[in-house]
């Protein structure tokens, strides 16, 4: 009997939860991180994921610790590279 992965998702979803908690802007949350605007669009939608940097910059707007952030893309990238692994495996 074959172990099922649960769903992980990308930090930049819970990232979104956050501005959205607070009412901000992309733009407003890339001023405050110092990330630039489209950077802070490709995390939000999943298509790049937070680096240390990012982390950095994010804990200084105030939106969770560096720690935090790094947690949430370290577990999701162990998700997605075991989900490909087990999608080698015969069934």
């Amino acid at each position: 009997m074959g172990r099922k992965l649960a769903e992980a998702f990308h930090p930049g979803h819970h990232l979104h939860d956050e501005l959205t908690a607070r009412k901000w802007s992309q733009m407003q949350a890339a001023r405050k991180s110092g990330i630039p605007v489209g950077r802070m669009s490709e995390l939000l939608s999943g298509k790049r994921d937070i680096t240390s940097r990012h982390a950095v910059g994010l804990e200084s707007a105030g939106l969770g610790s560096a720690e935090f952030w790094m947690r949430l893309q370290a577990q999701y990238d162990l998700w997605l590279y075991r989900t490909l692994e087990e999608a080698k495996k015969p069934v």
